[in-house]
């Protein structure tokens, strides 16, 4: 998965609940207090979700925790450390 200039965190991790791989996109800690830069992670993910091509990672999820903003989607190529999800 190509790395965007401003969401350098791209996880694999397992969707313990769904039992599949997954990568997970993380919007930085320090552009997390930035309503601009969230709400275009959001137009990112709704865009995202519009499109169906096999070289463009299908969107699972747009989710929130820990103050943190996810985009949950299909792994493609090469992503970052192995982690947990659902747990």
């Amino acid at each position: 998965m190509a790395r965007v200039a401003w969401a350098r965190k791209v996880y694999r991790a397992r969707d313990t609940r769904l039992g599949r791989i997954v990568a997970i996109k993380i919007l930085p800690d320090h552009l997390a207090a930035d309503a601009d830069r969230i709400a275009r992670f959001e137009r990112e993910a709704r865009a995202l979700a519009a499109l169906n091509h096999p070289r463009i990672a299908t969107l699972y999820g747009l989710d929130e925790s820990g103050g943190r903003h996810l985009l949950v989607m299909e792994p493609i190529g090469r992503v970052g450390q192995v982690g947990q999800v659902g747990e």
